[in-house]
């Protein structure tokens, strides 16, 4: 069940890329920069025409920083929720695992702890190495184990199936040429 939701979200996720990045027409920008580029190489015995260049390379690349800021926000919020649901998998039997609570607060039930209390006072916080007890079927606050998908960790799972989603609906959804058209 998890990994098919790991597979829509992935898809969504590429769609949603392609989608946002073919709103933001790049193209012009990146002329520019290879433009200013060549001319480091073409104008190498005139320094001003070369800090000119890379004045004008500075502000082309802040240019399509601006461009590109939006899509990466969306995308970056969307990758949030995606971490929300998929990140942390069960805990694993018998394994050891660190738990970190609030400073003053106690131990889960049905977690066996493997070493003493260790209080880090800048955080107001303690944490412990435990393990869960046989039959533990709680949650716990914080990192432990990521979640696996047949095998391999759920990142590696959805980063490779987003950029294949990407690729595809790219490919598929590629506008004409207009050097066709009369």
């Amino acid at each position: 069940m998890k990994s098919a939701l790991l597979t829509l979200a992935a898809i969504a996720y590429g769609g949603l890329a392609v989608i946002l990045f073919r709103r933001v027409e790049l193209r012009p920008v990146t002329n520019r920069i290879v433009a200013h580029l060549l001319s480091f190489r073409l104008f190498i015995d005139e320094p001003q025409l070369i800090f000119r260049a890379q004045r004008d390379l500075l502000r082309e690349n802040l240019r399509m920083l601006r461009l590109i800021a939006v899509p990466c926000l969306i995308l970056a919020a969307a990758f949030g929720l995606v971490m929300y649901f998929f990140a942390d998998g069960p805990i694993p039997p018998g394994k050891p695992f660190v738990v970190s609570q609030p400073d003053g607060s106690a131990l889960p039930a049905g977690l066996v702890p493997e070493t003493p209390m260790v209080r880090v006072p800048r955080l107001h916080q303690v944490a412990w190495r435990v393990h869960a007890a046989p039959g533990f079927s709680g949650t716990v606050p914080g990192p432990h184990t990521a979640a696996h998908v047949f095998g391999l960790h759920w990142l590696a799972w959805f980063v490779g199936l987003s950029a294949l989603a990407s690729f595809l609906l790219s490919v598929l959804y590629r506008p004409k040429s207009r050097l066709l058209q009369p």
